[in-house]
């Protein structure tokens, strides 16, 4: 549990973007809708104010982070309708209505006056519960780059026919990962979102709007973005601590399916984007589930082979095909993340 005062939060890990750096912290954007380039810093890109907070009134909740979100009212008399809100619980699920509580001090039992009120509701709302953020960055963000640089290196040698070969452990953490940058994008898990519109077509929650004053985030525009918004945050959460969807997602994959690791010439390479983990029609027209690794590595999946169930494949594509696979990257994307050579040559589909 922590009360971090990080504001804010990648949804693309820095540590992820940074082989696509010119300078430093300095990369190229594109947006697809204002059809637009700039140079933007690592630090201020890919991610929003706050994203993976539990904060008051936040419809996931689990006991930990509220009993830290309301620690600064424990021990004061709280009642609205004539209910006593005596557990964290109570007074979290009846957050939007604090303005219209009974609040008693704990000593005299008399009413608090405005101005202590005006306090206590002001630390309650800049209360944050930064776990998830921090255990992104210790479990996964912190070993992203030697990772894939170790990965990248190992599959160059196998391919050399050097005496080196991909452990199950390394197996399984790159799994972890395509997993992890799947759920993380702006676009987000392809099933997940099936599911979130199937319910919206049912009950249209996108058509409640959220007044701004009860608004716990200001994503929370309408109810669907409140719900699904809440919904990553338990799913991450749950992963973090190895359970819940993307972990059963996780296990399937380890299951079922295999790498096929794609290697770039020297001469070409991948861009990426705010969406780095996808799946997408190929030119067979069957579904390939990929992850953009390096600016010179992609990492698919494909159904194991039955007799060779620990097999995997190391493909050296042409630049023809690393030009098939960045259309595929530009079309699932909103924002694409590339050097600054690219912009100008490579890819003209990208000027305006």
């Amino acid at each position: 549990m922590s009360s971090s005062n990080s504001v804010y939060h990648h949804l693309i890990p820095q540590t992820y973007m940074k082989p696509w750096c010119f300078n430093e912290q300095s990369i190229w954007t594109y947006n697809k809708d204002k059809k637009e380039s700039k140079i933007s810093n690592t630090e201020n890109i890919c991610g929003i104010n706050y994203f993976h907070s539990i904060r008051a009134g936040s419809l996931y909740a689990p006991k930990n982070s509220i009993n830290q979100i309301w620690s600064s009212i424990a021990g004061y008399r709280v009642s609205y309708n004539g209910e006593e809100l005596d557990t964290p619980e109570k007074m979290n699920t009846s957050f939007s209505e604090i303005d219209n509580w009974e609040i008693f001090y704990p000593t005299t039992g008399t009413k608090v006056k405005k101005a202590d009120r005006n306090v206590l509701k002001q630390k309650i709302q800049q209360a944050k519960d930064n776990d998830i953020e921090e255990q992104w960055s210790v479990q996964f963000e912190n070993n992203w780059c030697d990772l894939s640089q170790t990965l990248f290196q190992g599959l160059k040698a196998i391919k050399a026919k050097r005496p080196i070969a991909l452990t199950t452990k390394a197996a399984s953490d790159v799994m972890k990962y395509f997993i992890m940058f799947d759920w993380r994008g702006f676009v987000g898990n392809a099933v997940f979102n099936d599911v979130i519109n199937y319910v919206d077509d049912i009950y249209p929650f996108s058509e409640t709007e959220i007044p701004e004053e009860h608004r716990k985030h200001l994503l929370h525009t309408t109810a669907l973005e409140e719900m699904r918004h809440n919904l990553i945050i338990k799913t991450f959460d749950e992963f973090l601590a190895g359970h819940g969807a993307m972990q059963t997602q996780l296990q399937a994959y380890e299951e079922h399916l295999t790498f096929i690791f794609k290697i770039a010439p020297s001469q070409s390479h991948f861009i990426t984007s705010d969406n780095p983990s996808f799946i997408f029609l190929n030119k067979d027209g069957e579904k390939e589930p990929l992850l953009i690794a390096l600016p010179n590595l992609v990492v698919c999946l494909a159904k194991k082979d039955p007799e060779s169930p620990l097999g995997y494949g190391i493909v050296e594509l042409s630049d023809k095909q690393v030009a098939e696979y960045n259309e595929a990257v530009f079309q699932n994307a909103k924002t694409l993340i590339m050097s600054n050579a690219e912009i100008k040559s490579d890819y003209p589909y990208l000027l305006e």
